[in-house]
């Protein structure tokens, strides 16, 4: 029985970079299903850009009856379902024969209705789950950590290019961002190019490069439901300055990972999840 990791978000979100450290640290092939906007090319940059060691992902998925499929996020499962016609004959078929067998999908709750849907379409084999069960209390499944991987990273080089650092990579992240701008006046903006980009401010289009070593202060101002801040979690190991500018009785994964700080990670509930097939 094998264990795959499989990614189809964007090649600069978060679930992308989990998924591609938690398979370097297992040893465990990943494949990528490239989002539409994206090519294979854009993932393969922005491997290259954070990571010092790095293999190169598959790009297609044939069924094996043997495999173990497991996404660290469960919108690595409802986004493809959401933008199906947009995607190519064989990743459709790569996309039912990564879902359609023993899936581990980690718990979010993003897509409320939208991943039961997916589910249902997918049609799973069998499907063992993974939650954060301190972020999600009301979550099921094997208690599970996003964690990590920082053996793996390039250092950061110092080449500030403005103080404060926020991060406006969907349109609610943007809009909550240009709300505290005139409060830290030296900034940028790390966001996609898309059309809610205001061209007033000072956008930085991902994937950057070198970008932790770009700002000083992250501030971090997310006003929804963030359940595993990466940007948080390395400003601490990087020993940047977080400036944490939310509602403090807002208990989601910008609460609980400034709490934790850096933990390695635990592989133990994704053996145990595999071993319940």
């Amino acid at each position: 029985m094998q264990l795959i990791i499989a990614c189809t978000a964007r090649p600069c979100d978060g679930l992308f970079y989990y998924s591609y450290e938690y398979a370097s640290h297992m040893n465990v092939p990943l494949v990528v299903i490239p989002h539409p906007d994206f090519t294979e090319h854009d993932y393969l940059l922005s491997m290259t850009k954070k990571y010092t060691n790095w293999h190169k992902p598959q790009f297609e998925y044939f069924a094996n009856p043997n495999d173990v499929v497991m996404v660290l996020g469960r919108s690595c499962m409802t986004i493809p379902w959401i933008d199906l016609k947009r995607y190519t004959d064989e990743q459709k078929f790569s996309l039912k024969d990564l879902f359609g067998g023993k899936v581990i999908p980690v718990y979010s709750e993003n897509h409320p209705t939208e991943y039961y849907e997916a589910l249902k379409y997918w049609n799973p084999e069998a499907v063992v789950d993974l939650c954060d069960t301190e972020i999600y209390p009301n979550g099921y499944g094997i208690h599970f950590e996003k964690r990590i991987n920082f053996d793996i990273y390039k250092e950061p080089r110092k080449q500030i290019i403005a103080e404060h650092m926020f991060l406006g990579t969907n349109r609610e992240y943007y809009a909550t961002a240009e709300k505290h701008l005139k409060d830290f006046p030296d900034n940028f903006i790390l966001t996609y190019n898309h059309d809610y980009v205001n061209t007033q401010n000072k956008n930085i289009f991902a994937p950057m490069l070198n970008l932790l070593g770009s700002f000083n202060t992250y501030v971090y101002c997310k006003e929804k439901f963030d359940p595993a801040p990466r940007l948080l979690q390395e400003c601490i190991y990087f020993q940047k300055e977080l400036c944490y500018n939310r509602v403090d009785t807002l208990r989601d994964g910008g609460y609980y990972y400034s709490q934790r700080g850096v933990i390695d990670i635990d592989i133990g509930p994704i053996e145990k999840a595999v071993s319940k097939f």
